[in-house]
């Protein structure tokens, strides 16, 4: 009896270290799309395409790159933060003037990922993230040959929600794809600096009756790839779990 116990003992004791050396740190990078609209700063767009004929187009679908990382709690779930940044601008020129129209959106976020089913090397699960979006824009003009400038940024609510795949190229590293939606809607942009406007530093950017947001929010994808740190091939991660302890 006393045999059997201390065989327990130690093939437990085998499994928690084989459970403690799975690899529960990992970083990686995203490139990928979001299919957004800003609709505020289009209506500023579309008041200088009128005004001066431009040939500028609307701001429309933008690129969304980063980085991550994540800590694993178990087999199923990790947590970690993440990291985004997305770029979308427009211009257009005519005999009456110019515009340059320059948003970039910065994305802060806390992950919580789930395997929700795992078949050899291939996972598939869901990731939630939420945080804060940090957006900056800035709008040259020459306005019938008088040069005009506002720098303008604002706050807001991020959430998205994901669908994910996952292959194992190794035990180090793996490549990923996100399909999901993100809400990413900014305050009303306060003015940083301006030149030739009636803005002061501090008032809401206007553009007629709209007052001007930056709406990031829009079907999105991404591809990425992920690093995990201590993984190593053969180790002892593989020993089963023992029946009955």
């Amino acid at each position: 009896m006393r045999i059997r116990v201390g065989l327990g003992i130690l093939l437990a004791m085998a499994a928690s270290n084989a459970r403690a050396e799975l690899p529960t740190h990992s970083f990686g990078l995203h490139l990928g799309g979001v299919a957004t609209r800003p609709q505020e700063l289009n209506t500023l767009v579309a008041q200088y395409k009128t005004a001066l004929n431009l040939d500028a187009t609307a701001l429309g679908p933008a690129v969304r790159y980063g980085g991550f990382y994540d800590w694993r709690f178990d087999e199923s779930w990790s947590f970690g933060l993440g990291y985004s940044r997305m770029m979308a601008s427009t211009d257009g020129s005519s005999a009456n003037g110019s515009l340059n129209l320059q948003a970039a959106t910065q994305l802060f976020g806390l992950r919580a990922h789930y395997d929700a089913w795992t078949l050899g090397e291939v996972r598939v699960g869901f990731l939630a993230t939420g945080g804060v979006i940090l957006a900056n824009t800035v709008t040259a003009i020459n306005l019938f040959g008088t040069a005009q400038g506002v720098e303008a940024s604002a706050l807001g609510p991020l959430a998205s929600l994901a669908v994910t795949g996952a292959f194992s190229l190794s035990p180090q590293l793996s490549v990923e794809a996100e399909v999901g939606y993100q809400y990413a809607r900014t305050g009303i942009l306060k003015v940083k600096s301006d030149e030739n406007t009636t803005f002061d530093a501090g008032d809401p950017y206007t553009s007629g009756n709209t007052s001007l947001r930056v709406n990031s929010s829009g079907l999105f994808m991404a591809f990425g790839i992920r690093y995990l740190l201590g993984a190593e091939s053969g180790g002892g991660a593989e020993i089963p779990g023992i029946p009955g302890l």
